[in-house]
């Protein structure tokens, strides 16, 4: 009898804490949704999604211009609020983003974020937060944001959002320095692309790791994990993605392959120092000439975009095939204006990275606050579960001897 009254309330004591050590826990048993956007009607809810769907697997935008249209066209048949008004702002604004050029959609986001409350709507708050806030710059603050979307995202179970944000939040790390935090973020990003259904942007996200590597100095890995994002079919699916992991395995490691795949996609970003890159292996196939041309064409583009660094590489790779074609005066210019331009480079970087250091001490002493923040709440809810036992025990012990007694 005494037994299996101890078993029982052991049972009790179980069930207690079972939900309170499920507070402590980061795993989520409860369904995998990405996108959460409050009810206004079966049509425009599965085409909102469907929108969401198609927009973040980058579909081309001509589709998504289509299901935009359909969504308007369900969206007039519902009474009007702020809420759906914003929505179909957002989603405007968004696709258009997808059209090449220049554009001022942000201006658009921007105005629907002010005129949102976010107490009433708070999911299109964040959303259209998320696209604001990756515009700004590397502080404090922006991490303070990223950190508060994220845990609006997993209070909601958005998972690809979160995933989202964690990759931003990689990015972010990785641009103050803190490697080894950024690949935490990184993978962390990658389970929940995973989970949502979104292996697509797990292969892109290889990029960011693979470019955290080269600034570890682990050359070899950062090359295998270049390498395995751009044979990843959606990677390449994307210009704009697929042409940076080009360009960069072709500036830090000298890939010419990685260059002709570069030039071959049109990537368009830093001309200066693709046309840098192009007289550099001129030079080192013996076409002198054509490395000067490039060289000065570089230089040109260079000195519209005000690009120093660009500037410095294009004068460093023209010097040398100056020299080979005899023309050791205009080859010695070159490369003192090369010297030149790396001191001014040097000491812009050195400004910046104090500021960088100084914004990544800021950052690891927030972060290690949210980790004893995190680990006395852990600790509260242990000691809290552990004295609910000790109860359940104690009071299991006494009504076993009252037991005792009356027998």
């Amino acid at each position: 009898m005494k037994n299996k009254l101890i078993s029982n309330l052991a049972l009790m004591a179980l069930a207690v804490l079972m939900p309170l050590t499920s507070l402590t826990s980061c795993s989520d048993s409860g369904r995998v949704e990405s996108f959460m956007w409050p009810h206004v009607s079966e049509e425009v809810d599965a085409l909102s999604y469907k929108l969401d769907s198609m927009y973040f697997h980058r579909v081309p935008v001509t589709e998504l211009e289509s299901v935009l249209d359909s969504l308007r066209t369900a969206a007039a048949k519902c009474p009007r609020s702020d809420e759906l008004n914003g929505r179909l702002s957002y989603f405007w604004a968004i696709v258009a983003n997808r059209h090449p050029g220049p554009n001022s959609t942000l201006d658009t986001i921007i105005a629907v974020r002010e005129n949102i409350d976010s107490a009433k709507h708070p999911y299109l708050f964040n959303r259209a937060s998320q696209i604001i806030d990756q515009t700004l710059p590397v502080s404090l603050s922006t991490y303070d944001k990223t950190l508060a979307h994220i845990r609006y995202f997993e209070e909601i179970q958005g998972t690809y959002l979160t995933a989202e944000h964690y990759m931003n939040l990689g990015v972010l790390l990785k641009n103050v320095k803190d490697y080894d935090a950024a690949l935490r973020a990184f993978a962390v990003a990658d389970s929940l692309f995973m989970l949502s259904g979104y292996s697509d942007m797990a292969a892109q996200n290889m990029s960011n790791v693979s470019n955290v590597y080269f600034w570890l100095g682990d050359s070899v890995k950062s090359v295998q994990l270049a390498h395995r994002a751009a044979s990843d079919s959606t990677v390449r699916a994307n210009r704009a993605r697929i042409g940076a992991i080009w360009f960069n395995l072709a500036i830090h490691f000298d890939d010419e392959a990685a260059l002709d795949s570069m030039l071959s996609v049109g990537f368009r970003q830093h001309p200066a120092r693709q046309y840098g890159l192009r007289a550099k292996r001129s030079y080192r196939h013996g076409d002198y000439a054509q490395a000067v041309a490039y060289a000065d064409t570089a230089i040109f583009l260079a000195k519209r975009k005000n690009d120093l660094h660009g500037l410095w590489y294009a004068y460093k790779a023209g010097a040398p095939a100056l020299a080979h074609l005899g023309r050791d005066g205009q080859a010695y210019e070159w490369l003192n204006r090369a010297l030149a331009i790396r001191d001014s480079v040097d000491k812009i970087e050195d400004h910046e990275n104090v500021q960088i250091l100084e914004t990544g001490r800021q950052i690891a002493t927030r972060r290690m606050e949210h980790e004893l923040e995190r680990s006395r709440r852990t600790l509260v809810w242990v000691c809290v579960a552990f004295g609910v036992f000790l109860i359940l025990v104690a009071a299991a012990w006494i009504v076993a001897l009252r037991m005792r007694r009356l027998k």
